[in-house]
């Protein structure tokens, strides 16, 4: 009586909490949340907390916890163990009694670790729980993964799982995992209807917790889906058991995988490997379909033990079926090991082996039964190293269909596609091939339960929820090759089954008998479009009406009443079974449309529905908000100087895990908005970290209206510092990051007038287009002070990029992306008026790395480790995209390390006009004042002087074959400019790659070095000369002479040289003329076009 009693008591306290971020996001009912709200209110929508963390404070165990639609970001919103922050749930009291997070809609509440946590984090040692339940929520953008659970009896439903870390981040993690720790194993957990995309190691993994970890025993994955858009370069898989025995998949999907190039052992499904020698065993892989990953083996069965057991699974167009490794010595592997596999289909154009193994499998029998191998371009059976019994076994249309050496039994040669094999999850008729149609297993049971690895009479197609997850994988871009394909590029209500069931290009049968259902929903109703703010809508309207139900609805909107274009994520929208939707993302005082259509499970779909109207509101007037660093407060509604704020809105905690303390005052920034900024003040550690621009706090600008953060001149004064001395700032990001927000003005209003300084990784960087940055110093990063890249390169530029009066010097990596100021992908960026200078050693002044149509003007580079200005592939990495179309102007080098002014890398119709290089500081020869180094076709040095350079004052070489250009002459042109009192020759050409040369012309150039005039070593190349004033040493036949330029002031450091041309200088109306863009300094103007055309005759 007892324990009756205590069993009621817990179920009767039970209670549940709600959660929301933005009411106006989270949907019907829903308040903004507000973590003053105490737990009891929190039990309604009405006043819920803001916070998941307050949230889970509330729960008792058993209880539950439901979380409104909106994306949930910062370390107050991620679960466990994250980042040294600890917001756990309780464990739940039984199998029947869990603590439960959820989302209120399937897939609609996000979790975003924004590449900085994992969302989720509840598998290290004493962070571990016990039944808990968590469904419905999208987990996305980790670090290290972004989702690992420990425990015992926890059950993950409907979730879906997005990229566990950044697309530079190549760590061997997974992308979500079931993990074991050193002090627990994890066991009896079900992972059940869940989506996996985007970049990871595995899919989903059953990680037993490496060398000293407990293991993973008896769970199951049950209806994954997994698409891996990218990998390290590691082992790979979609789904694996590793370190673990007695689990199970059942139902599972890996397809359409993109992995990368350099994976090791990779596999769609997989176990064992590594650390888990012999201690796999009792695997059952029932009713999974691993489909179109051409570069994974179907099912890797490594290591396994005792007994594993495959039956009714799909293998097809993988890089083979089955593949058995074994490492040999290494193997614990007992004798007598068996491996059942029925009723399998193995093949497919991609495949180059049906069932095969690797390594020296000892001790291995492989029961091999009503399966059907076919199409390889290989063997139907691999080597001998394993013992196969096989019972009517297909063998058809591979390279080889018969050759089976060791093999008891033998394979029947038959064309199954015109008897089994039609579609690929049934077979038509004998007993070959598999069936794939029921869902194995009872919903919600854990391994062991009744029912728990039973073909039930549940329909399993389509896929629970298979449209809402495959339209989030369609949309994804962060890794790979974007989302937009395989299954999720199928335009219907259930892409999924429509693209496997049509993958042998028959139409999609009635799956299940009986008559089809072909007829469509009535159209929706009663559409009503109201509850406008700036940037939104609410969408409500009837439900409608169908013959056996409807299953969904699809939205259009549009600004127009044809619907002849959409608004961006709104086209054939999903919005599954409801009826409301809040239609976010829209611009100010506009007029929007609106239409419906209804859907069911079969796939038929209405009419259109009627269109519903209503606009947005309108903007109020360009706000500007003040900001004081030293007196603010950010409670405060940041209005005027005397309700200022103390932090910008964005600015992160110390650690950079989530916002700074107190800014309940902040609002998000507008086009047109302004925050102005005290003189004189400072932002430091002690008043939180760096400060990101992104889309939590900002939208983004406009062309004619900008968001713009600037140093306000007339209050205070003195220059506004931002020091990260004793800030975290992740890897590849900066103290100042503005990331992925378009026209955003950064001014510090004079020179210097905004200093950032001590970043532990970049000062400034911007990744949105548009964006300028102007009177700002930035000082002793890491890595570059100043970084404007494309967030999606190499696929893509970053547009408009204006850097304009900055003041970049000292950065402390040696490595080419440390430069002072440095623009990765940039098309159509200026660089204008600044000044670059102390670099570290191995990096630049301004590196253009992979840009195009870009300018650097007027600016002055010295004293840096590397190059002045280098124009050249991106961290000249021979794989990345060349340079080109970059012209630098009116600039002048000196003191640098290397070259002053660099071509490198295949960059090619480069322009330097009116520039000046004066003095390289390396003491090895080799390096020049202008160089071209592998630079590609059509290099221009126009109105150029160099003066005192070590070596050669210009050098066009080819030294190597790294950067792979074609084989060809190269044109390189030299014109109306000076060498003078260099220490080598004045112009040096060499190529020692066979196969590339350069002709190299020359006009009215005037060569007076101390090695006299110009010469060309190694492998031959072509001149051309016209008007060349030069030293001994010219070529063959020509009579050279040279002469002083007579410059101004030639003195023994920059500080007294004056390169300007005296009156009675020789080059005046005969050669270069410094600072003018006429012919040798007269009166007669030759177009750049006319230089540039017809010199290559």
């Amino acid at each position: 009586m007892g324990f009756i009693l205590l069993f009621g008591v817990s179920q009767a306290r039970a209670a549940t909490y709600h959660v929301c971020d933005t009411g106006a996001i989270c949907g019907a009912g829903w308040s903004t949340g507000n973590d003053a709200n105490s737990c009891a209110a929190a039990q309604s929508k009405s006043t819920p907390k803001k916070t998941i963390a307050s949230g889970l404070a509330c729960l008792a165990a058993a209880d539950t916890l439901i979380i409104g639609d909106g994306t949930y970001i910062g370390q107050a919103n991620m679960i466990g163990n994250t980042n040294g922050n600890k917001y756990f749930p309780p464990s739940g009291l039984s199998a029947t009694q869990r603590t439960t997070i959820k989302a209120e809609h399937v897939g609609q509440t996000i979790i975003d670790g924004q590449y900085i946590s994992r969302a989720l984090y509840m598998s290290d040692t004493g962070n571990t729980r016990n039944y808990v339940h968590f469904d419905g929520i999208h987990f996305r953008r980790g670090s290290g993964g972004v989702f690992s659970l420990g425990g015992n009896y926890n059950y993950v439903s409907h979730c879906g799982f997005e990229d566990g870390g950044p697309a530079n981040d190549d760590g061997e993690w997974a992308l979500a995992a079931i993990a074991g720790c050193t002090t627990e194993a994890a066991t009896y957990n079900l992972i059940e209807d869940c989506w996996a995309w985007g970049k990871g190691r595995y899919g989903f993994y059953a990680s037993g917790g490496g060398s000293s970890g407990l293991g993973t025993n008896h769970n199951i994955f049950r209806r994954i889906v997994v698409r891996l858009d990218d990998t390290p370069p590691w082992m790979v898989a979609g789904l694996r058991f590793y370190k673990g025995h007695d689990n199970a998949m059942q139902n599972c999907i890996v397809i359409d995988n993109k992995i990368n190039v350099n994976a090791g052992e990779p596999y769609a499904l997989a176990q064992g490997g590594g650390s888990s020698y012999g201690e796999e065993s009792n695997h059952i892989y029932a009713g999974n379909i691993a489909l179109n990953n051409p570069a994974q083996d179907g099912l890797g069965n490594e290591d396994g033990n005792i007994l594993e057991t495959a039956s009714n699974n799909v293998f097809w167009d993988n890089k083979s079926g089955i593949k058995i490794y074994q490492d040999g010595s290494n193997d614990n592997v007992q004798a007598g090991f068996v491996f059942n596999v029925s009723n399998i289909l193995a093949g497919g154009s991609s495949a180059q082996l049906g069932i095969g193994s690797t390594g020296n499998r000892y001790n291995t029998n492989m029961n091999l039964s009503d399966s059907v191998i076919a199409n390889t371009a290989g063997y139907a059976f691999g080597t001998a190293n394993v013992n196969r019994n096989l019972t009517n076994v297909i063998s058809y249309g591979n390279s080889n269909n018969t050759t089976c050496i060791g093999c008891t039994g033998t394979p029947i040669v038959t064309n199954p596609f015109t008897t089994a094999i039609k579609y690929l999850p049934r077979h038509e008729s004998g007993t070959a091939g598999p069936t794939i149609l029921y869902q194995i297993g009872q919903t919600g049971t854990y391994y062991g339960q009744t029912g728990w690895n039973t073909t039930t009479t549940a329909e399993l197609w389509p896929y629970a929820h298979e449209q809402l997850w495959a339209n989030k994988m369609k949309a994804y871009t962060a890794s790979g090759p974007g989302g937009n394909r395989g299954f999720a590029a199928v335009n219907s209500s259930t892409p999924l089954t429509d693209y496997i069931w049509g993958y042998l290009g028959n139409p999609k049968p009635n799956i299940y008998g009986g008559a089809a259902d072909a007829q469509a929903p009535g159209a929706p109703a009663g559409l009503a479009l109201g509850s406008p703010t700036e940037n939104s809508l609410t969408l409500s309207w009837t439900a409608a009406t169908d013959n056996v139900g409807v299953t969904g609805y699809k939205l259009d909107v549009s600004i127009n009443s044809s619907f002849s274009s959409f608004v961006a994520g709104y086209d054939n929208k999903d919005l599954g079974n409801a009826i409301s939707s809040a239609i976010t993302g829209l611009s100010a005082g506009t007029a929007y449309y609106a239409r419906l259509r209804a859907y069911d499970a079969a796939g038929n779909i209405s009419s259109h529905s009627n269109a519903a109207s209503a606009a947005t509101g309108v903007s109020s007037s360009a706000k500007t908000y003040f900001v004081d660093f030293d007196s603010g407060n950010d409670a405060n509604d940041g209005l005027s100087r005397t309700t200022s704020w103390r932090n910008v809105p964005g600015t992160r905690n110390l650690s950079s895990s989530g916002w700074v303390s107190g800014n309940t005052g902040w609002r998000a920034l507008l086009p047109g908005d302004t925050i102005a900024i005290k003189s004189g003040t400072t932002h430091d550690s002690g008043k939180g970290g760096r400060i990101l621009i992104d889309s939590s706090w900002y939208g983004n600008g406009t062309a004619s209206n900008p968001i713009t953060i600037k140093r306000d001149s007339t209050w205070g004064s003195g220059q506004i510092v931002i020091n990260g001395l004793g800030m975290t700032v992740p890897n590849w990001q900066a103290l100042l990051d503005i990331q992925g927000r378009d026209y955003i003005v950064i001014d510090g209003a004079l020179d210097g007038g905004i200093k950032l300084q001590n970043s532990a990784y970049y000062g400034l960087q911007t990744s949105g287009n548009y964006n300028t940055i102007r009177y700002i110093e930035a000082y002793n990063s890491v890595w570059a002070n100043i970084l404007a890249t494309s967030a999606n390169y190499p696929t893509s530029y970053i547009l408009g990029t204006k850097i304009d009066h900055v003041i970049a010097h000292k950065t402390n990596a040696n490595d080419d992306w440390a430069a002072n100021i440095y623009l990765n992908y940039a098309d159509g960026a200026v660089v204008t008026h600044a000044i670059a200078y102390d670099s570290n050693l191995g990096s630049d002044g301004i590196h253009l790395g992979s840009c195009k149509n870009s300018w650097v003007l007027d600016c002055t580079v010295y004293g840096n480790g590397e190059q002045g200005v280098d124009i050249s592939k991106d961290g000249d990495h021979k794989n990345r995209d060349d340079a080109y179309d970059v012209t630098v102007r009116n600039c002048v080098g000196h003191d640098n390390y290397k070259q002053n002014f660099d071509v490198n890398s295949g960059a090619r119709r480069t322009y330097f006009i009116n520039d000046a290089a004066w003095n390289v500081t390396e003491t090895e020869t080799g390096d020049g004042n202008f160089q071209v180094y592998e630079g590609g076709d059509r290099s221009f040095f126009i109105n150029c002087t160099s003066v005192k350079s070590r070596d050669m004052g210009f050098g066009v070489g080819w030294w190597g074959a790294y950067y792979n250009l074609a084989a060809g002459s190269y044109n390189q042109y030299i014109i109306n400019s000076v060498s003078s009192g260099d220490g080598g020759k004045s112009a040096v050409v060499e190529s020692d790659y066979s196969g590339r040369s350069y002709a190299v012309k020359y006009f009215n150039s005037n060569f007076n070095s101390n090695g006299a005039g110009y010469a060309v070593t190694d492998k031959a190349a072509n001149y051309t000369a016209a008007n060349v004033n030069a030293g001994s040493g010219g070529w063959p036949g020509t009579a050279c002479k040279s002469a002083d330029p007579l410059f101004v002031a030639n003195g023994a450091s920059w500080a007294t040289t004056d390169l300007h041309l005296q009156a009675n200088s020789p080059n005046i109306d005969a050669g270069a003329f410094l600072f003018k863009t006429s012919a040798s300094g007269s009166t007669t103007i030759i177009p750049l076009s006319k230089l540039t055309a017809d010199l290559d005759a």
